[in-house]
């Protein structure tokens, strides 16, 4: 779904040739299997794949992540849709590696590292790198944000707690949960303050933008519908 948002961006907003795009993408890339699964699975499934108007009225839960969409619209610049959405988890999975490992190294604990990819295994950080979704970004950033933080270097922690929330507008909650846990340990930092509370002033305008119908609703629809 989140090929039409990233198309959308790139100046296209007939919602027919949205979903045209989205679907022939889809088609060119997975195996028949799996687009009968997308296209056929069950009653929704088959309305979204048959109604242009229908698949329209999902896209608030996808174009909400503005980051990811705006970086996927770029890069399809240069690669097809389907190979800009992989290669937006794939880059990021990298580099939450090479951050996770520069940290190991400056903390003097690289022997750890066998426990670390053992988490990162049962997080299912595999399955996050393959994706194509927001969430290596989101995770990527907010990883190295409390690296900066731990290295007190605030104007980074600002500038990457912000590409956090601009990746999942939900995550404006970590981003204030950061705030609170560093302010009960005594070590107040202006970037997660001031990150917290310009994410904060972004939240309703950017939701609003992006036609977004409500965070309990995209849960629901995530985790009951889709």
């Amino acid at each position: 779904a989140y090929l039409a948002p990233a198309h959308e961006a790139t100046g296209v907003t007939d919602p027919v040739a949205l979903h045209a795009y989205a679907y022939e993408t889809l088609r060119a890339n997975i195996s028949v299997g799996d687009f009968t699964v997308l296209t056929q699975d069950r009653e929704y499934r088959i309305r979204q794949y048959n109604d242009p108007a229908a698949f329209s009225t999902m896209l608030g839960f996808y174009r909400v992540k503005l980051l990811y969409v705006e970086m996927a619209a770029w890069l399809s610049g240069y690669v097809d849709g389907y190979t800009a959405l992989r290669l937006l988890s794939v880059v990021p999975g990298l580099l939450i590696g090479f951050v996770v490992t520069l940290w190991l190294a400056k903390e003097r604990a690289l022997h750890l590292a066998p426990l670390v990819i053992a988490l990162l295994v049962t997080a299912l950080f595999g399955d996050i790198a393959r994706e194509g979704t927001p969430d290596a970004i989101s995770s990527l950033t907010f990883i190295a944000a409390i690296f900066a933080f731990l290295a007190r270097r605030d104007g980074l922690v600002f500038g990457l707690l912000v590409l956090t929330f601009l990746a999942r507008p939900d995550h404006l909650a970590y981003v204030g949960v950061l705030m609170v846990v560093s302010l009960m340990m005594g070590q107040r930092s202006w970037g997660t303050i001031a990150a917290f509370f310009v994410s904060l002033a972004l939240y309703v305008p950017m939701t609003k933008a992006g036609a977004h119908p409500g965070w309990w609703t995209h849960f629901y629809f995530t985790h009951v519908v889709f």
